[in-house]
């Protein structure tokens, strides 16, 4: 089986899905507009509830990571730091 012949299947396989769905993703991914990402406790939780099932840093998986509001209290302590 050569590389022409299986991207020709592949071809024909989305080509079919997309007759039976109307479309595989409308537009492209990359224009498209996905709004501002909140990170809170609850998605804290979820990163640790979750984290067995996927592969990402411990420190994530963890549920080291700042919150926007957490986040926000340490620059605002580390902008009031005087530099020498």
């Amino acid at each position: 089986m050569n590389a022409n012949s299986v991207l020709g299947g592949i071809t024909l396989i989305l080509e079919e899905f997309k007759k039976k769905i109307g479309h595989l993703v409308e537009g492209e991914v990359w224009d498209r507009e996905y709004g501002e990402v909140s990170i809170d406790a609850a998605t804290r939780e979820s990163a640790q509830r979750y984290a067995s099932r996927c592969r990402c840093s411990v420190r994530i998986a963890k549920g080291l990571f700042y919150t926007d509001h957490e986040k926000d209290i340490e620059l605002k302590r580390l902008r009031e730091i005087r530099l020498p």
